[in-house]
């Protein structure tokens, strides 16, 4: 029988693996930000509301189904991977855990709170440049109307074709908007 010897991992060789780690790990993050945008954006849209009470309990949920979080050698490595790695100390060191918790349960807690912080920095920059978008369409809305209106002599007819128009400009701004979200 023929044994080999191990070779040693090169320096190089581990920083390509973290890099490795790094980008999925926050291709991870990306994907849950997104999927929340998205969802609360087009819930918005559909019912001409803002409300952002539950995109806590969004994110919580989301964070809390992840492997990074769920197994316990992922939410390892998310100490060195994440922008809010000492999150957890807000909640002092055991947060809801006693002295008697098991280590994995207090590692996977850490992470959990470290990967909520890194979506939801994510996921505020989304919503921002969506807020943005929306804002340039209403304002595009409003410049086109006033134009038409401007135009229009108070004829009812080209009143309501200024107003489709500058509602389809609206909505064709807000798709973008929800488009941006799903990038």
């Amino acid at each position: 029988m023929t044994t080999t010897t191990p070779t040693r991992i090169t320096d190089e060789q581990e920083q390509d693996a973290m890099r490795v780690l790094r980008s999925s790990y926050w291709e991870s993050v990306r994907d849950i930000a997104q999927d929340i945008a998205t969802d609360h954006l087009a819930e918005a849209y559909a019912n001409d509301d803002d409300r952002t009470d539950d995109l806590s309990e969004r994110i919580a949920e989301s964070v809390d189904n992840s492997q990074w979080v769920i197994y316990t050698w992922r939410a390892l490595l998310v100490r060195s991977l994440s922008n809010h790695a000492d999150a957890y100390e807000e909640y002092g060191m055991f947060g809801n855990h006693t002295e008697r918790d098991n280590l994995d349960s207090i590692i996977t807690h850490a992470a959990d709170i470290a990967m909520y912080n890194d979506v939801r920095e994510v996921l505020d920059r989304i919503l921002s440049a969506a807020d943005a978008a929306a804002n340039a369409a209403a304002a595009a809305w409003a410049a086109a109307y006033d134009a038409f209106r401007a135009a229009s002599d108070d004829d009812a007819a080209a009143d309501a074709a200024a107003l489709d128009a500058a509602r389809s400009a609206y909505d064709a701004a807000a798709r973008a908007a929800l488009a941006l979200a799903a990038k």
